[in-house]
């Protein structure tokens, strides 16, 4: 993903500047799903996990059709540049030194606590000031 590369059945495909790259894993049953091994997973900058839908959006569901069936509905936003302009923005957000430290005493503590399997990796360093400099940027 940080070359801006993807293999699929052997040949190498060029990314463009702006993409996202969605993993999905199910965890009731691994069946054609691979759990990602530790070295991998701090290629993901965020996981969420979905849960179950509220009784209210559920019934909601049922009343008024598959949402995922209205895709085809949406708009953009945002145009490609806007986005690159976005993320060229965000490289320029200053990070002070205090920020610096209260982030690598986070990180040291997953490194070091006997209760964390791995801990946070250089890489998932450089992600968690990268989505810390998001939300500000977000917040004005």
């Amino acid at each position: 993903m940080a070359e801006k590369t993807v293999s699929i059945e052997g040949k190498t495909h060029k990314l463009e500047d702006v993409f996202c790259v969605i993993a999905t894993q199910n965890p009731m049953d691994n069946y054609g799903t691979f759990v990602l091994p530790e070295s991998e997973l701090d290629r993901f900058m965020i996981k969420i996990s979905m849960g179950y839908p509220s009784y209210d959006i559920e019934k909601l569901m049922i009343l008024n059709g598959d949402p995922s069936e209205r895709l085809v509905d949406i708009q953009s936003v945002l145009t490609k540049q806007d986005v690159l302009d976005i993320i060229k923005h965000v490289k320029h957000i200053h990070v002070s030194e205090d920020v610096a430290d209260v982030l690598m005493f986070i990180v040291q503590k997953t490194r070091k606590h006997k209760d964390v399997y791995v801990g946070v990796s250089p890489r998932g360093t450089l992600q968690m000031i990268n989505l810390a400099k998001i939300l500000c940027l977000l917040d004005g």
